[in-house]
């Protein structure tokens, strides 16, 4: 996409320079052509470029008209008529000769230029060559005319350069984006963020909505990506544009606040993605309605903030008035409708309601089952849900049969270096110990940890979770009981969507 630019840059390169000699001729004549009257009064796009003046050494009698040998050289000069220009403008003995010089010179420069044949467009070459006979027949007004249509069609060469470079530009942006989107489909999302931000780096300054939308994309694929600090410069930038321009050719600032607030959420900064998510929830119900498809992943995610924080009451209220309207819009049979179900489950679970928490869990792993195939990474997160769920009521050797499952759904999608494939390994590493399988669990933590300390930062609670648990497996003929394992909490199906 970038060899062109090159190409672009040389044309338009050489219209600009030769719309600047233009200008230079046309500032250089406006110093002789200040006391005659003017064709127009022309405001230049761009000030006129000036030209060192080497002055021609002139001496000169005013009584007699003499002049030095030097300009009897120069005949093509018509040295009586530019010093009776000088003279109108009343300039004083001290300066006059100092003046007359400067005047010759630019005389001399201007015609040097307007002799040129440098310019390749015929027709504004035909302009300077007139302007240039004009001036040698001391007609002001005519040269000025020329240069100014000389002027004004470079002019509008480069502006038309301009625009073409800037609409392919734009064509090369939206190109890229959809090799990004190529790979979301492919959900091959560290592909999709170096194709969204390669898009990024085409689009020009004053197009705020297509940056926007750019932005939205690469956070989102960063987030399902796992790298949640890529995702979270990239969304807050993104915030910025909607809170700097508000304009109707921006998408709805609420998105941009969901999508950071997911990004907060998966980094377990609950509190913080409270807040965002409770500011887009209020923006959402303002402007698309309590019902609306994105009103509603606002307000499941706002649930299962709350459920970590341990608020089970509001979690479960904000759950069931989803899934009510989820019932009227999008029906039972949509991976949103599973989402929500799992976040419900979520919650349930952590009231102690076992098996009405396990009987969710199945309702959503079968919907993602039949709508996304069962090989799906979201089913894999419901399903590492219905493991814990499963295992915490006792059948141990059906939860592992699960935990494996998922781990390796986790591989062959979103890969071994994924925040959730480190969850799911530190999950099953818990089990196999809680059944007293000590070394294999040993084995799976420090693989967690290795992998854990590319994907998480310093001080995560996933980080954390995992060094303590190894801890306990290693200090286990070491006095009294380690306690017992801490397993990653139940977590969404999936961030929201592009």
């Amino acid at each position: 996409m970038k060899s062109s630019q090159p190409i672009e840059r040389r044309k338009g390169g050489s219209a600009k320079w030769a719309a600047c000699a233009v200008v230079a001729a046309v500032g250089i004549a406006a110093l002789l052509f200040a006391n005659f009257p003017r064709s127009s009064t022309r405001r230049y796009l761009a000030p006129p470029r000036s030209y060192p003046i080497d002055p021609i050494r002139i001496t000169y009698a005013e009584k007699s008209g003499e002049t030095s040998a030097k300009n009897a050289a120069q005949p093509e000069v018509p040295v009586e008529w530019l010093t009776g220009i000088v003279r109108q403008k009343q300039i004083g003995p001290e300066d006059f000769d100092r003046t007359l010089n400067n005047v010759i010179a630019t005389y001399s420069r201007l015609q040097q230029d307007l002799g040129r044949a440098d310019n390749a467009h015929p027709e504004i070459a035909s302009f300077v060559a007139g302007a240039g006979d004009a001036l040698h027949d001391k007609d002001f007004s005519k040269a000025e005319r020329l240069l100014d249509r000389a002027y004004e069609k470079q002019a509008e060469g480069v502006r038309r350069l301009a625009d073409d470079l800037e609409q392919r530009r734009i064509a090369a942006a939206q190109t890229a984006v959809k090799v990004g989107d190529l790979h979301r489909l492919q959900l091959e999302y560290s592909q999709a963020v170096r194709a969204y931000r390669k898009a990024l780096e085409w689009i020009p300054e004053g197009h705020d909505a297509q940056v926007a939308a750019v932005l939205g994309k690469w956070g989102n694929a960063a987030l399902h990506a796992g790298d949640y600090e890529e995702a979270e410069r990239v969304l807050r930038r993104r915030l910025e544009i909607a809170d700097t321009d508000r304009n109707s050719g921006l998408p709805p600032r609420y998105e941009a606040l969901d999508d950071l607030g997911a990004t907060l959420q998966y980094q377990g900064r609950h509190a913080e993605a409270e807040t965002v998510y409770r500011n887009a929830l209020q923006e959402a119900e303002k402007v698309s309605g309590a019902s609306h498809p994105r009103t509603c992943e606002i307000r499941i995610r706002l649930a299962f903030v709350m459920q970590a924080q341990g608020d089970f009451g509001e979690a479960e209220r904000l759950c069931r008035q989803t899934l009510k309207m989820d019932e009227s819009t999008i029906g039972l049979n949509h991976p949103d409708y599973a989402a929500h179900v799992n976040v419900l489950a979520a919650v349930v679970q952590a009231q102690g309601r076992l098996s009405e928490a396990e009987r969710l869990y199945r309702r959503a792993a079968g919907v993602y089952g039949a709508l996304l195939g069962k090989g799906h990474p979201a089913r894999a997160v419901v399903l590492n849900n219905l493991a814990g769920v499963v295992g915490m009521q006792g059948r141990m050797e059906e939860a592992e049969s699960l935990y494996r499952q998922v781990l390796e759904i986790d591989a062959e999608t979103v890969g071994k270096e994924h925040p959730n494939y480190v969850k799911h390994l530190n999950n099953l590493a818990a089990l196999l110990q809680a059944r007293g399988r000590l070394d294999e669990a040993e084995v799976l933590y420090r693989r967690a940890i290795t992998i854990g300390e590319a994907v998480f930062p310093p001080g995560a609670p996933q980080r954390v979770t995992l060094e303590k648990n190894l801890a306990a497996v290693v200090a286990k003929n070491e006095g009294p009981q380690p306690s017992p394992p801490e397993a990653s909490p139940p977590h969404p199906s999936q961030p929201p969507g592009p």
